[in-house]
């Protein structure tokens, strides 16, 4: 019974199924983005910035 369903319907071909797959994950909300540079302030730069008049060891 399984063979004649299969035989019933029609196979998609890999190129149809890897352009299925591309076109999903392209509109995905899912999808990775890239990481941001981050830029981190030292001790440090923070009591400088802030006028602190100590030093840090």
């Amino acid at each position: 019974m399984a063979t004649a369903i299969m035989k019933q319907k029609e196979v998609p071909e890999m190129d149809d199924v890897e352009e299925i797959i591309s076109k999903i994950s392209e509109e995905s909300p899912y999808r990775r983005h890239p990481t941001q540079k981050r830029t981190w302030m030292t001790v440090p730069e923070m009591g400088k910035l802030l006028g602190f008049p100590f030093k840090c060891r």
